[in-house]
């Protein structure tokens, strides 16, 4: 793999909606958000789903279950009709 072509400017970093989701998750780095999204996977897909505004009829039991491998996701939750 080559040298990265492109980097974003400060105001595009800014901007993004990743930048922000640190900032509430206090994290400083991509590193920390990713190291944090890799070690508590439960609660990053919990708070993803909040942040996406997924709306549910019942909410979930358990946000994410099962390995990497085969994730069981939202169990107990009913979908929006």
């Amino acid at each position: 793999m080559g040298e990265a072509r492109w980097f974003p400017g400060a105001d595009v970093i800014a901007a993004a909606n990743l930048t922000d989701a640190m900032s509430e998750l206090g994290l400083d780095t991509y590193d920390d958000f990713y190291t944090w999204s890799a070690a508590q996977r439960g609660e990053f897909w919990g708070y993803t789903t909040e942040r996406l505004g997924i709306v549910l009829s019942e909410p979930a039991t358990v946000i994410l279950n099962g390995t990497p491998q085969h994730p069981g996701w939202l169990a107990g939750a009913t979908p929006l009709r």
